[in-house]
């Protein structure tokens, strides 16, 4: 059904496209359903790709909204490959197959490590899980609700989302004790400036998904333009690149945010809201599929003809208007 849909949609001559996201790859493969961080395995994400070359035109996230605009009828829809994060699996694991099959990406990355070990609030969780120093119900106790859903029945990507809402100050202290928990961070925890180059050297862009990923649209101006900036320097000498390209970590953003991101040069800005990017999408506000969740072709089809169906700027014009 997802495949008849696309090719109907493929016959009309709208001019749309779409970015697909992309975090951690390798085996074995897990998803939301098994209580872990999702991690697409080797032979499902070449698969993946695979599939969209088929059907879709595979560009740069930046030549995405020039190639929406270009697009005519019966033509395939344009779509970008992204990826968040500093995972070493980037360099490990996805290029070497982005590389095989000739396919652009584009990876949003903070430099954190360009300070020295660190790991993000996930990968801290996944070690003290993985060493049996915390489980889930006491997590959920750790983490304040942000729905009506009983913290001890939260399933893990409850739980996420709702890090995802923590204020700073929260984030920082969970953070804090899942280091205690976990122990120090690795060397090789994140992606170093040895490998943000093999990608640069590999063909790949580089933008830019802020140093601490904290959830921007909690940020006041001046917390804002600090996460807009910090550590953006550091970044472009270790890559020798200039970024213009940002993902907002998490997906957050506001008007404030896209404000922030324009005043600070960037050129494109993506969030993870599942929605079609048209013609007059705001530059800054440009939606992604996330198909981590997805264990099989048909069901990644789906969310990507799902996705061509929604309004790019209904929200953005509601929050602008409110």
């Amino acid at each position: 059904m997802a495949r008849a849909d696309g090719a109907a949609q493929r016959l009309s001559g709208r001019e749309a496209g779409l970015a697909a996201l992309f975090h951690q790859v390798g085996d074995p493969q897990r998803t939301w359903a098994d209580g872990r961080y999702p991690r697409v395995g080797l032979r499902f994400f070449e698969a993946q790709l695979r599939h969209l070359m088929k059907r879709y035109r595979v560009v740069a996230a930046s030549e995405l909204i020039e190639a929406v605009r270009t697009r005519r009828r019966s033509e395939p829809y344009p779509v970008a490959i992204t990826f968040d994060d500093d995972s070493p699996s980037h360099v490990t694991h996805a290029a070497p197959i982005l590389q095989r099959l000739g396919v652009p990406a584009t990876f949003f990355v903070s430099g954190a490590s360009l300070e020295g070990p660190r790991s993000f609030w996930w990968e801290r969780l996944e070690r003290a899980m993985e060493q049996g120093a915390i489980g889930r119900e006491e997590l959920s106790e750790m983490v304040p609700a942000a729905s009506a859903v009983p913290a001890g029945l939260r399933k893990m990507q409850q739980i996420a989302d709702d890090i995802e809402l923590m204020t700073p100050e929260q984030l920082r202290d969970l953070l804090d004790e899942l280091g205690r928990r976990a122990g120090p961070d690795p060397e090789d925890a994140v992606l170093g400036a040895a490998g943000l180059r093999k990608l640069v050297t590999a063909g790949f862009d580089i933008g830019f998904h802020t140093l601490r990923h904290l959830n921007l649209s909690t940020l006041d101006s001046d917390e804002l333009g600090l996460a807009m900036s910090e550590g953006r320097d550091r970044l472009e000498e270790a890559i020798d690149r200039e970024l213009t390209l940002i993902a907002y970590p998490g997906g957050k953003w506001n008007p404030h945010v896209l404000d922030a991101a324009r005043g600070a040069g960037f050129l494109r800005g993506f969030t993870t809201e599942p929605k079609a990017v048209l013609p007059d999408s705001d530059p800054l506000c440009l939606g992604r599929v996330d198909p981590g969740w997805c264990t099989t072709l048909g069901q990644v089809e789906l969310s990507l003809t799902r996705a061509l169906r929604r309004d790019d700027g209904l929200r953005l014009r509601e929050a602008r208007a409110a």
